[in-house]
C-alpha cells in the first residue's frame, strides 16, 4: 500500500475587527465547509492492463488536504480536477492485482470525506529458470537416474555431449530431457523425438548459466553460451533453444521444440526476454565452414507458433534476432508474445536467408528468460 499526501491552497477570508457591543446567536454562524471529491466514470471494478494509465475527472471544492492510498504496485495522483490511475507495470512482480484506491480528503474546518475506486488487473507469474524460485516438485530424468530438485540440476555438466542431453553414450536417450516449471506458471518443455530417440542434436530447450563474450568460442562445442554475462537482468540461469524445420531433405527433425501448459489451460503468455547465442553472434559476425557471415540483405528469426487447446492454429509472431550486420541483437531484449492471444502450446523455429546448398545454414540458438503468463481466473 502506498500513500501520497496532498496540500491544496485554500482562501481565508480576514474580517475587519469591530467594536462588539452584543454576542452574536450561534444560529447565525456559517455552515462548516465539508469536502466533496466527486469522480466520474468509475462504477463498478475499473480493469486495467498491466502498464496502463487511466483519467477520470473530479469534481472537487472545499478541500484543504487529500491522502490518496494505493494497493502495492499501483499509483495515483490528482491535479487541476484530474485523477490518474496506473496500474503496475508487466515487469513488476510483488503487487497487488485487486484493490481500492482511497482517496482521503479534509476542508479547513478539518471534516473529512473518503472516495474510492475499485481496481483490478491480471496476475503475472514468471518462468525466472532461478533456483530460489523454483517451486517444482522433484522427479528423476530416468536416462541418467538423475534427481531434479533445482532448475540448476537441469543445466548439463559440459555443453556439447553431456550425459543430461545427450545420454550417457553421447548417442541419444530413450526418455526426453525434460522440465516443467510446476506450481508457478505451470509451462513444461520436452525434447522432441527424432530417429525413435531424443537428443539435443535434434532440438530442444536446455537449462544453461554458460556465458561467454570471446567470440573465438563462437561454436558448437559452446552451444550452451549466451553472448553476455548471463541471464536477463543479472540472472545466472535461462534457457537456450536449439531446433529448426526448413522443408529442406537435408533437415532431419521431426518435430519443433515447444513450451505448452501442463494443466491443458490455455493462457495468454504476455512475453519473454531473448538474446543471441555465443555461436550464432560469431556466425553473423564473420561466418565459419558451414555459413557465410550476415549481409546487409540476411536476417535471421524466430517464429513462435501459438496453439489451442484443441490443436488448432492460434497466432503467430515473429522476432529479428538480426537484420542485416547492423541490427544484430546484443542485449537481452523484450518480446511481446501477446499477439498469440489464449495458447496451450507454443512452437519454436529458427528461420533465415542464409543458405549453403543444404538448407538454413546459421546456427539456429537463441537464449530466453523470465518468460511472463497472464493468469486472469
Amino acid at each position: 500500500m502506498t500513500t501520497k499526501f496532498f496540500y491544496l491552497p485554500c482562501i481565508v477570508a480576514l474580517a475587519c475587527m469591530l467594536p462588539m457591543t452584543s454576542c452574536s446567536d450561534d444560529k447565525d454562524a456559517p455552515d462548516p465547509l465539508v469536502p466533496e471529491f466527486v469522480i466520474t466514470g468509475c462504477e463498478g471494478v475499473q480493469d486495467f492492463n498491466r502498464g496502463e494509465s487511466k483519467t477520470y475527472s473530479v469534481d472537487a471544492s472545499n478541500i484543504a488536504q487529500i491522502t490518496i492510498s494505493a494497493p502495492t504496485g499501483w499509483t495515483a495522483d490528482y491535479s487541476d480536477g484530474t485523477l490518474t490511475v496506473t496500474a503496475p507495470s508487466d515487469e513488476e512482480r510483488d503487487v497487488t492485482c485487486k484493490g481500492k484506491i482511497v482517496i482521503s480528503t479534509m476542508s479547513e474546518d478539518e471534516i473529512e470525506a473518503e472516495a474510492a475506486i475499485e481496481v483490478s488487473t491480471y496476475e503475472l507469474r514468471f518462468l525466472t529458470f532461478e533456483d530460489a524460485d523454483a517451486r517444482f516438485n522433484s522427479f528423476t530424468l530416468p536416462y541418467c537416474n538423475k534427481t531434479i530438485s533445482t532448475w540448476s540440476d537441469l543445466i548439463d555438466s559440459k555443453q556439447y555431449g553431456g550425459e543430461l542431453l545427450y545420454g550417457s553414450g553421447g548417442y541419444g536417450m530413450d526418455d526426453p530431457y525434460s522440465w516443467y516449471d510446476q506450481n508457478n506458471t505451470e509451462l513444461r518443455h520436452s525434447m522432441p523425438p527424432a530417429f525413435s530417440m531424443y537428443c539435443y542434436w535434434s532440438g530442444g530447450h536446455a537449462i544453461s548459466n554458460y556465458a561467454d563474450t570471446d567470440l573465438s568460442h563462437g561454436d558448437f562445442s559452446h552451444q550452451l553460451s549466451v553472448y553476455g554475462a548471463g541471464g536477463h537482468n543479472g540472472s545466472s540461469n535461462f534457457a537456450m533453444h536449439y531446433g529448426y524445420l526448413d522443408g529442406s531433405q537435408f533437415n532431419m527433425n521431426e518435430g519443433l521444440p515447444a513450451i505448452e501448459f501442463a494443466d491443458g489451460k490455455a493462457r495468454i503468455i504476455d512475453h519473454m526476454w531473448v538474446m543471441n547465442s555465443t555461436y550464432a553472434m560469431n556466425c553473423y559476425i564473420s561466418g565459419n565452414g558451414l555459413t557465410a557471415k550476415i549481409g546487409p540483405d540476411d536476417w535471421v528469426q524466430i517464429v513462435a507458433t501459438g496453439y489451442a487447446a484443441d490443436g488448432s492454429k492460434a497466432g503467430e509472431s515473429k522476432f529479428y534476432m538480426c537484420n542485416g550486420p547492423d541490427n544484430i541483437v546484443r542485449d537481452w531484449t523484450r518480446w511481446d508474445l501477446s499477439e498469440l492471444g489464449k495458447v496451450a502450446k507454443v512452437e519454436f523455429n529458427v528461420t533465415g536467408s542464409s543458405d549453403n546448398g543444404y538448407g538454413f545454414s546459421q546456427p539456429a540458438y537463441f537464449a530466453y528468460d523470465d518468460v511472463a503468463v497472464r493468469f486472469e481466473e
